[in-house]
């Protein structure tokens, strides 16, 4: 009896203090009136200018869906995430109007779509007469054809397969390659209520390093649903007739392309045994070569599962296959001569070679390669007899690369070099080479007798001036046609053909947004052919201004500063977020280097971090984390280089009174996420820290990451070193950690933010953990955006003590 009196209070007590500890009910926060509407605003329509340079096809972008949207039925297998009524894998953008501007007139023609159609962006046919697109419908993905010069699309009643791979394919104007759904594909196969084996994996002393992939098969259910919703037959459609010519029977049809003569298709198809270690990336694929009836003419290579390919490697027999262009039916692969493993001592590493039609010869070499193949692209066969292509190559251990001119005949040889340099040096970027879609849908160079065109972004100490240059590939002299002004950022994007002496440009500024002009060479006179304007320009102001400064070590720094519009120097010094993602270099010189302009026009959008400018802080952006040394050791320095650089940033603006040190938060998205909780766990530098989609525990992810390519094993003390997770009693700055439930991304599983707030929380820190539902590594839905926002918004306002700033109230 005396027992029970004592049990009773204590009881009470107990449930008393549970009913204390009952969380409040949660819903999604709307951040401030200000930050809602720049989250809520409205963009220019995203722009594609058509291959002749005539017409401008702009698509009005839905911006952030609703979470009723993104809550349709999705299926996680073999590394994508597929939604089944519409037949493709889940995207982060959609389009809901459409429109054409002709750029010799100016004339903008809004197209008719039903209400309420959504649709993928658009693709041009190699003429640009034409355009096509598909739309989401419960039978798969639908193909609507448009027409350029009428401003119509019409659907076609034809259903696609988008879920491993294009739906469809422009091969010239009068000709599509589709992955039709199969007609008769039969129901969905149904999961049986008892399981019908165990799960079991296997490994018998090979060495398999694996990424830690996400969203995998993990029984044969899920390889049942994947083969079902994955297949496709390959058809061609034929636009004049309008009739369609069933080429193969249903398979796992990844990748399809007619031969420059029509007369072939080469198609690649995933088959079986699939895996559950791997994505369908890695699973067995066929390669061959069909005639136009479906028939196979020649395998090309019958790729086995991809289950050991060593870390930063590429697989051994063809790969990146496809045919080449100045020849009716000649089909090239690349192939590895040093077993793919690019940690290996070789002299040689890749090989391109070549088998021309009927197929039944033998293949032959064109030319081995001493560096890592990384693509190819061909000069005109008319303008040269032997055949030239312009072939670029990568030592990835040093991160050089360089683009060569090679004979592509049996045992070509190297006729000239064009560029070498370091991969991240900006200032030495030559620029991209210029090339055309020809009628027969393949793409060539830009070639004018001995020069071609280059696209450079123009970067230097003084900023980025992006420009267009004729290149002499005999004496490499260079004339530049069109560069930027110095106070603006103005870029190339098209030519208008044939005869280029009209170029589409886009123009922006510090005053005024983005919008595209024709500009005529000759006369260098410029027509507006778009008047996009920001809604928002009047009612939130800020500035914009890239920021120098320099490191402990002398390492050049640089940012991109926001500022509240009505804060000027004498004003009270504002609190700052440092938003910033870590890059690894191996010279210091290219570490430096200015990646910004400084003249972008200064638009506000919902999932950027520089919105909070608007709210009274001080901004500083893309700030730069460079992690310098050699590719193999670097990160044995990780932590003192982030925090040498970050200390030079707080310094800098601190000493130009422009910011207040005791109020500074840092803040990035994955590796900018990791990089964050190391500066709170390895400094006393901040008043508070925001994390999102990150990884905190290294061993987690044991066979590399980012740029580390040892392994946990080769590098145990780097993995742990590296890893917040195990310094979470050290983090005592409050941390805010934001986190997608269905993070697929394969270093950051949703898993890594809840151990680490549970070891922060277990050792008495100050962090709070938000899951987002439906969410991947980045966030979609509208009431997401808002969500962050308003957490971000208001951890920052607290741990910055934020009360006013410019002597003004908060509104």
């Amino acid at each position: 009896m005396y027992t029970r009196i004592l049990m009773i209070p204590m009881i009470i007590i107990f449930l008393s203090g549970a009913a204390i500890a009952m969380p409040e009910k949660q819903s999604y926060k709307i951040p401030s009136e200000k930050l809602r509407k720049i989250i809520d605003r409205s963009f220019p329509p995203s722009s594609s200018v058509s291959p002749d340079g005539e017409h401008i096809l702009q698509a009005e972008r839905i911006i952030y869906p609703e979470l009723k949207d993104m809550s349709k039925r999705t299926l996680e297998l073999a590394g994508i995430r597929i939604e089944p009524e519409s037949r493709r894998q889940q995207r982060r953008f959609f389009f809901k109007s459409l429109s054409i501007a002709t750029t010799s007139t100016g004339e903008i023609k809004q197209i008719k779509l039903p209400a309420g159609t959504k649709f993928n962006y658009p693709q041009w046919s190699p003429s640009g007469k034409m355009f096509a697109f598909t739309s989401d419908t419960d039978r798969g993905q639908m193909l609507w054809l448009g027409d350029t010069l009428a401003a119509t699309a019409k659907p076609l009643e034809i259903f696609l397969s988008n879920t491993i791979g294009p739906a469809f394919v422009w091969q010239n104007d009068e000709t599509l390659l589709l992955k039709e759904i199969n007609p008769n594909e039969g129901a969905e196969p149904i999961k049986p209520n008892v399981p019908v084996s165990p799960i079991i994996k296997e490994s018998y002393g090979r060495q398999q390093q694996s990424v830690t992939y996400q969203n995998l098969l993990k029984d044969s259910y899920d390889e049942e649903l994947f083969s079902y919703y994955s297949q496709s037959i390959i058809s061609v459609y034929d636009i004049p007739s309008g009739k369609k010519n069933t080429v193969t029977k249903p398979g796992l049809y990844v990748y399809a392309e007619i031969s420059p003569d029509k007369k072939y298709i080469f198609t690649q198809k995933l088959e079986k045994p699939f895996s559950y270690d791997v994505t369908c990336s890695f699973f067995p694929m066929r390669m061959e070569i069909l005639d136009m009836n479906g028939k196979n003419i020649k395998t090309i290579a019958e790729r086995p599962l991809r289950e050991n390919i060593p870390f930063d490697s590429v697989a051994t027999g063809p790969r990146q296959i496809q045919w080449q262009p100045t020849k009716n039916s000649v089909i090239l692969w690349v192939e590895a001569l040093d077993g793919g493993d690019n940690t290996k001592e070789a002299k040689l590493r890749d090989r391109i070679m070549c088998l021309e039609a009927p197929f039944t010869g033998k293949s032959y070499k064109i030319c081995d390669l001493k560096e890592r193949f990384e693509d190819i692209l061909f000069f005109p066969e008319k303008k040269n007899k032997t055949g030239l292509a312009a072939v670029t190559v990568t030592n990835r251990k040093k991160r050089w690369t360089t683009t060569s001119v090679i004979e592509m005949k049996k045992d070509g040889k190297t006729v000239r070099e064009l560029f070498s340099r370091n991969q991240k040096d900006i200032y030495n970027n030559p620029g991209s080479i210029e090339t055309y879609c020809a009628e027969n849908g393949q793409r060539f160079i830009i070639q004018d007798g001995d020069f071609i065109y280059l696209r450079a972004p123009g970067a230097g100490p003084d900023g980025i001036f992006p420009y267009l240059a004729r290149l002499n590939m005999k004496t490499m002299d260079k004339e530049i046609i069109f560069q930027s002004r110095k106070d603006g950022y103005d870029r190339f994007a098209a030519f208008v053909m044939p005869d280029k002496q009209n170029l589409i440009i886009q123009k922006e500024s510090l005053n005024e947004p983005v919008n595209y002009y024709r500009f005529d060479i000759p006369s260098k006179k410029e027509k507006q052919l778009t008047f996009f304007k920001d809604e928002l320009k009047d009612a939130v102001k800020i500035k914009r201004e890239l920021v120098k400064y320099k490191r402990q070590d002398g390492t050049e720094l640089s940012g991109t500063l926001y500022l509240p519009g009505d804060w000027k120097e004498g004003d009270a010094p504002l609190p700052l977020l440092i938003w910033a993602y870590p890059l690894e270099y191996t010279d210091p010189s290219v570490a430096g280097q200015i990646r910004d302009s400084r003249y972008q026009y200064p638009i506000l959008a919902g999932d950027s971090p520089t919105i909070y400018s608007a709210e009274g802080y001080a901004v500083l952006h893309n700030a730069a984390m460079p992690v310098i040394g050699d590719p193999d050791t670097k990160n044995n320095t990780f932590i003192e280089q982030i925090n040498s650089s970050a200390k030079a940033a707080i310094d800098y603006l601190a000493g130009k009174k422009i910011i207040d040190r005791k109020k500074v938060v840092v803040a990035g998205h994955s590796y900018g996420a990791f990089m964050t909780a190391n500066l709170l766990a390895h400094s006393d530098l901040f008043a508070a820290g925001i994390a999102r989609s990150g990884a905190y525990n290294r061993t987690l992810t044991p066979f590399g990451f980012q740029d580390e390519r040892r392994t946990f094993w080769e590098a145990r003390d780097i993995y742990i070193n590296m890893s917040p997770f195990t310094y979470a009693d050290k983090i005592k700055t409050p941390l805010l950690m934001i986190h997608g439930q269905n993070d697929s991304n394969s270093g950051t599983f949703p898993i890594q933010s809840e151990r680490l707030y549970d070891a922060i929380k277990g050792n008495g820190g100050t962090v709070k953990l938000v899951m987002l539902p439906l969410e991947e590594h980045s966030y979609r839905a509208r009431e997401s955006v808002m969500h962050v926002t308003a957490e971000t918004q208001e951890w920052m306002d607290k741990y910055t003590n934020r009360k006013k700033y410019n002597n003004k109230p908060i509104p």
